[in-house]
């Protein structure tokens, strides 16, 4: 009787110990699993951010391509470079004969008054 008493204290010993074990394990994978879904929510909020920028770049690069096209009315409204020249070149020669050589080097003229 002895001996079936010390066998069913020992059975005890172990389960409760056992018990104790996974009572542990069970702590530490809830603790991991708290710490996964904060990794994941910061992630989510990451890529939220970044779903937010991604959308602020988009709107802005679209915006810059709307203003850079030109309307059709407003394009014969643009200066051609030539007739630009040309307009410039016509000027340039209504001036009196000095004058051109005081726009080539505009202190020239200062210089020779001194």
């Amino acid at each position: 009787m002895l001996i079936s008493f010390g066998m069913i204290c020992s059975c005890q010993k172990q389960d409760s110990a056992a018990e104790q074990q996974l009572a542990q394990r069970k702590v530490e994978l809830d603790a991991r699993e708290q710490a996964l879904d904060e990794r994941l929510n910061a992630l989510e909020e990451k890529v939220n951010a970044l779903d937010k920028t991604v959308s602020a770049l988009a709107e802005k690069e679209k915006a810059t391509l709307n203003a850079q096209t030109i309307l059709p009315g407003v394009q014969s409204q643009v200066p051609d470079p030539a007739q630009m020249r040309a307009e410039r070149d016509r000027r340039v020669e209504q001036l009196p004969p000095d004058a051109p050589a005081l726009l080539a080097d505009p202190f020239a003229g200062e210089l020779r008054r001194r």
